[in-house]
């Protein structure tokens, strides 16, 4: 009797700990379908390429306000951005339009733009986007990022041959999302060519 009752106990935790493992390699299993399922991409095209002289105007009109701006979101040295307050006629602005396409299956945020060769052929980016920029899977949207250049002598079929050799790459990330203390997650920023 004594036998049969060491069975049933070895035979109880031997059950226990198989239900355990198996529960262990169920949770491991479900968590790491439901991160394999989340799908964060996009598509940006160029749509148009104009000439915009409003931008030259907002920003010659105060340089002490707009400096930053042209250091900064335009990565233009500082003697370049003296030249521009200086002569803004010498200057052209531009802006190209594209459309962004969310394709995966989770809401992603536009961080910005990544121009790895700005200031080529005197044509310089604007890295920023003007705010937040959310998408749902499947939606999208218009945006444009403008450029100045520092050649007004340019017709726009030759600033637009120059603007479509840069290499511009949109900057994106999942929706980061707000913690209980008010700040947002920091989430990893993706890369998309913009054809």
């Amino acid at each position: 009797m004594r036998k049969n009752k060491k069975k049933k106990i070895i035979i109880i935790v031997s059950a226990a700990i198989a239900a355990a493992a198996i529960a262990a390699v169920l949770i491991l299993t479900l968590g790491k379908n439901s991160a394999k399922g989340e799908k964060i991409s996009v598509e940006v095209a160029r749509n148009d390429f104009t000439i915009s002289e409003s931008i030259i105007t907002t920003l010659s009109s105060d340089a002490e306000r707009y400096r930053s701006t042209l250091t900064k979101a335009y990565g233009i040295s500082a003697d370049k951005a003296s030249s521009f307050f200086e002569a803004p006629e010498n200057w052209l602005a531009f802006d190209i339009t594209m459309d962004i396409v969310n394709t995966g299956n989770t809401e992603i945020s536009v961080v910005g733009f990544d121009v790895s060769d700005n200031g080529k052929n005197d044509m310089y980016v604007n890295k920023g986007v003007g705010g937040e920029l959310s998408l749902a899977p499947g939606a999208s949207y218009p945006i444009s990022a403008s450029i100045l250049c520092e050649n007004g002598d340019l017709s726009l079929e030759e600033a637009k041959a120059f603007a479509d050799k840069l290499s511009i790459n949109l900057i994106y990330s999942k929706k980061p999302v707000e913690n209980d203390d008010g700040t947002q997650s920091v989430e990893k920023q993706y890369s998309a060519k913009v054809q």
